[in-house]
Formats: structure tokens, sequence, C-alpha cells
């Protein structure tokens, strides 16, 4: 059994995007140790859809399809990706009897669009299964847990939530300038006249108002 302080975790990084078909994301795989070195990590495996999103090749100069190592361990043992069941192995390990102890972005995963959907992103995982997903360290699986995601494909586009001032304050701006621009273009209005527009918009049950004028 895993001890509370060997308690390595895996996660995604985002956890949730949405995206056009033919726009690319990046998916990082993050490691944390939670204070205890580890030799090592095995993805076995991490799986997509590959109908609704699609991997791009990491490194066109080798033969088949990889994805974006990093560096938290010196040696790579296995890098592939079976783009038809959307299957994705990885194997890094230390050398020289040394570990690494901390937290850290594994490797990178930059997906395509393909398709409307929504496609899950989810590593093969059972609590104490060393044959699965598994991070070794002082000759056991100290993997307790992972994070996966879900990731969306839509025609219709992304819109943002505004979550901030600095986002309201241009959603604001853009709307001033582009009906003070129009106005220009009415007879009634006198050309170069700036007016103020009240403007409602809505976004996920967030009303912002717009009390600018040009």
């Amino acid at each position: 059994m895993v001890s509370s302080l060997e308690a390595s975790t895996l996660s995604l990084s985002p956890t949730t995007n949405s995206v056009i078909p033919g726009q690319t994301f990046t998916i990082d795989v993050m490691l944390n140790t939670q204070g205890v070195g580890v030799d090592g990590v095995d993805i076995k495996s991490l799986h997509y859809n590959p109908a609704i999103i699609q991997l791009e090749d990491a490194d066109a100069s080798t033969s088949g399809v990889q994805i974006g190592s990093g560096s938290l361990f010196p040696i790579t043992l296995t890098n592939s990706v079976n783009t038809t069941t959307g299957t994705i192995d990885f194997s890094q390990v230390s050398s020289g009897g040394a570990t690494y102890n901390g937290s850290g972005r594994l490797v990178t995963l930059t997906f395509r669009g393909v398709a409307d959907g929504t496609s899950g992103v989810r590593f093969d995982f059972a609590l104490g299964n060393s044959a699965d997903t598994n991070v070794a360290g002082g000759g056991i699986d100290t993997l307790t847990s992972v994070t996966n995601g879900n990731y969306i494909v839509s025609t219709s586009g992304a819109y943002p939530t505004p979550t901030s001032d600095s986002l309201r304050d241009t959603i604001s701006h853009s709307l001033s300038y582009s009906l003070s621009y129009s106005c220009r273009h009415i007879s009634l209005c006198n050309t170069g006249d700036n007016f103020h527009f009240p403007i409602f918009l809505r976004f996920t049950n967030i009303t912002i108002p717009n009390t600018r004028s040009s």
C-alpha cells in the first residue's frame, strides 16, 4: 500500500477547452511527486477520441507520431501514438541513481479539432496496479491519483466568459467603437459625432453594461 507520504499525482492542464474544427490546442501532463523522489513515469495508456480530436506529431524527423516530451527525466524509453485508436504510451526514467522530486511538466500534447463533439482524455489507472499508468519510486508505484480532462470541438466556436475588469473593458470599448463607426454612415447622424449607446451583453449569465462612448 502507498503511504500518504508517497502520493504522486498526474494531471492534465487545462482539464477543459473548447475549439473549432481545424484549431489546435495543447494539454500538459503535469507530475507532482509531493515531496518524494521518483525514478520514472509510465503512461500506459492515455486515451482520446480520434473522431473528435487528433494528435499532432511533435517530431516530424522521427517515424510515427510522438508527443512533446519534457525534461524531468533524461531517458525516454517509449513515446508512441496510435492515431487510429487514440492511444498514447509514454515512458521516461532517471539515470545513475538520480531521482526527481517536485512538480513539473512531463509531456505536452498538441491536438487539432476534427469534428463537432466532446472527447475525454483519460489515463488508464487503478490504484495499486503497477501494470497501467504509474510513477515509480523506491521500488514501488507511488501514483495515487490522476486528473483527466474533457475537450469540446464545436463549429459554433468558443465564446469567452468575462472574468475580469480588463476583459469587461475590452468588450465595452469594442462595442462602442463599432457602433459609433456605424452611426457615421447613417444620414441622420452628423459626420464625426460620437454617441452614447447603452448596450447589454449576456455571457453565461453575466450581464455587462456598456456605458462608454468612443
